[in-house]
């Protein structure tokens, strides 16, 4: 059985770019990260959830402009790794960012 997404690093920011919607991929057998697709939104605090081989991401913050002050956010987007592509799924009740996620 092949795995397609083994461990990833989604979103977050820093100094240089500000908020990042980049996504890499890390590959254990050669030890190296790829950078996927990029999400649709640019994330950081966000919370991440895997389910039946897809990739989901929850909420976090973004600033729409430099220097403007961070908003939280409601979308869920979710990867395919079979298709390569990302997606805008629901919404949440509420904004919110830095939070945990579950799967049951």
């Amino acid at each position: 059985m092949e795995v397609l997404l083994t461990f990833s690093n989604a979103g977050g920011s820093n100094e240089l770019d500000g908020t990042l919607s980049s996504v890499e991929r890390f590959d254990w057998q050669t030890n190296q990260w790829t950078e996927i697709i990029s999400m649709e939104t640019p994330r950081a605090g966000l919370s991440v959830a895997v389910s039946s081989g897809l990739l989901y991401v929850f909420g976090g913050r973004t600033a729409s402009e430099e220097y403007a002050p961070p908003s939280t956010l409601t979308g869920v987007e979710v990867y395919d790794p079979k298709e390569n592509k990302w997606k805008h799924v629901t919404d949440l009740c509420f904004s919110r960012c830095d939070f945990g996620v579950g799967i049951f």
